[in-house]
């Protein structure tokens, strides 16, 4: 098993610097210090613009900037590309080294992508290998180092880019064959640090403090006979079943209601290690509009009418995903041809309808999900944010009081870039008297959008100060840096569960035979665990996990601290089941 502690070891020896070297002994295929080396190939020509500029205080004089005016439909139809010089034998273990900082509006975090290869140089234009690769808004090192799949003379380093509308700069390209030489795990990964990684950061031990005060109760556990008499040396083992803090994941009605195999595992894990989940997709306008003919392959009301059965069995609460969306995009438009004007129509008619069908099969809802949405016009610019306040209105109308509305949003804890005005669209919606009932952080990471542990617990505050609640609700770090996801979601994790206001983390997705970014996946298409997976399951089901065995003394009584949530105290054959809340739980355990 890989331990907490040892991943974090891990990670720290890639993050005392910023920059890592390359070791020697390699042959240099491709020296792209030089960014006039590389050519900009576009389909359309005019989608895309390529400029150099000088560069200071790097170790390369010179960048190419690339400006993609709007997303392809592939990703290779924007490609950065430079000639490399020498041979390449199957096998030879490859290293490419850039420097890259960017940004993408339609991203998640903002952050820019692309995919880094060698490439044939004529023909086919085969792959020898390649990876994905992130940039931000500050400089950052990336390694991609493969061992190559297939020969080549002087091959392309080529850089596809056409993932986002985005803009992304370029620096520091080089190519090197170590050959036989090296064993591939010998290379170093991109580094990538965050304040607060190490294992003795102050925050470390605040948070455990927190965690002990606000997620734990006592239990005052009384053992009586048949006559009501104290019974002294008895064995109580208290067993926790259940949190009470929400430790959730996204999922699909049709892999919950589908048979075979891989339904039952994706079942298992869902029943044992989450207590709650979110519907990728089911619940969203489109696909709520296409389940109703229950003959679409992906998207059936039986699907989601069994899901939500199986669910409600096993006391697994469901996140609404989602009310409104904010931009105007196909997703915000929903489906059909009409003019926008009737749009707020339309969506009310919509939310109303879905609101009352799903009824109390949720125990909360997204009512407003990407509400800031910069990369496009958005419902508010278009209508105002009284619409906003509207659509708030409309969902407390429509589902049962016992169920929480909530606003979404991606970019406020990773990377940062959406946090000033996703705060200013909660103030605005208060000031309209909008009831909401917490605020929902997407969490979709990756290397380029990072945050320190503490700089994030201050945003938690400053959000708190706006609406009480707070939850992650999308947690997940896209990398292939599997000691690192690790670390970083562990430490997400914990910090948000020591934050008073946070009621819940939804990861979204653990399979990687069912995300939407599978290298962001807890376990592994063949159901094999990852470090990340480890590092949940260690975290959740073994630290904050309560499953003792004590002695009563002679008055009967035996007294515990355990974490908040559903329990079974049993002594001999006798099983009492009882919650344990924040002001602690009395219980009587009667033996026959």
């Amino acid at each position: 098993m890989i331990t907490i502690q040892l991943l974090a070891q891990v990670v720290c020896l890639v993050a005392r610097s910023q920059s890592v070297n390359l070791p020697v002994g390699a042959e240099t295929m491709l020296d792209g210090r030089d960014a006039g080396l590389f050519r900009l190939l576009a389909e359309p020509r005019t989608n895309a613009v390529a400029q150099a500029s000088e560069v200071a205080d790097l170790e390369f004089p010179s960048s190419v900037r690339v400006q993609v005016r709007s997303a392809p439909e592939r990703a290779d139809a924007v490609r950065l590309v430079a000639a490399a010089r020498g041979s390449v034998a199957p096998g030879d273990v490859l290293a490419l080294e850039l420097f890259v900082r960017g940004t993408a509006a339609r991203s998640e975090a903002l952050t820019a992508y692309g995919i880094a290869s060698v490439e044939e140089p004529a023909g086919a234009f085969r792959r020898l290998g390649g990876e994905g690769f992130y940039a931000g808004a500050n400089w950052r090192q990336v390694f991609v180092a493969f061992r190559a799949q297939l020969a080549a003379e002087n091959p392309n380093v080529v850089l596809h880019l056409g993932t986002y509308a985005q803009s992304m700069e370029i620096g520091g390209v080089r190519l090197l064959n170590y050959r036989r030489t090296r064993a591939l795990e010998s290379l170093p990964r991109s580094p990538v640090a965050y304040s607060g990684m190490e294992l003795d950061a102050p925050w470390r031990e605040a948070a455990e403090e927190r965690i002990e005060r606000l997620r734990k109760g006592r239990f005052t556990i009384r053992v009586i006979d048949a006559q009501g008499r104290p019974v002294e040396k008895a064995k109580v083992h208290v067993r926790m079943k259940r949190h009470a803090f929400g430790f959730g994941t996204a999922v699909t009605a049709r892999q919950l209601a589908a048979e075979g195999e891989d339904a039952d595992r994706y079942r298992h894990l869902v029943e044992n290690y989450f207590n709650r989940v979110v519907f990728e997709k089911d619940l969203k306008w489109e696909e709520w509009e296409r389940s109703k003919s229950n003959t679409d392959p992906d998207y059936r009301q039986q699907y989601l009418e069994a899901a939500c059965e199986w669910l409600r069995e096993r006391t697994i609460g469901v996140r609404g995903h989602y009310g409104a969306q904010g931009p105007l995009d196909r997703e915000g438009l929903g489906p059909g041809e009409f003019p926008e004007s009737e749009l707020p129509r339309r969506l009310i008619a919509h939310l109303e309808e879905k609101f009352t069908a799903v009824g109390d099969k949720v125990i909360e809802w997204d009512v407003l999900n990407h509400p800031v949405a910069d990369w496009m016009p958005t419902l508010e610019r278009r209508f105002g944010i009284d619409l906003y306040a509207e659509i708030f209105r409309r969902a407390h109308e429509r589902v049962p009081s016992s169920i929480s509305v909530w606003a979404n949003e991606s970019g406020a804890i990773e990377g940062g870039g959406r946090r000033a005005e996703f705060e200013r669209v909660l103030h605005d919606l208060v000031a309209k008297g909008a009831d909401i009932t917490g605020v929902g952080f997407m969490g979709h990471f990756d290397p380029a959008s990072v945050r320190g542990i503490e700089e994030m617990y201050a945003d938690f505050d400053r959000f708190a100060a706006i609406v009480g609640n707070l939850q992650i609700t999308g947690l997940d770090f896209d990398t292939t840096d599997e000691a690192l996801q690790a670390r970083y979601l562990a430490d997400a994790i914990t910090i948000a569960f020591s934050h008073t206001n946070f009621c819940g983390i939804l990861q979204w997705g653990f399979w990687e035979g069912q995300h939407w970014r599978p290298d962001a996946a807890l376990w592994r298409k063949d159901w094999s665990i990852k470090p990340a997976g480890q590092a949940y399951l260690d975290l959740v089901y073994r630290k904050w996990w309560t499953d003792e065995i004590v002695e009563t003394g002679a008055n009967g009584l035996v007294s515990l601290r355990g974490f908040l949530g559903a329990y079974e105290i049993a002594v001999g054959t006798t099983v009492v089941s009882t919650q344990l809340i924040p002001d602690g739980t009395w219980v009587d355990v009667p033996l026959p």
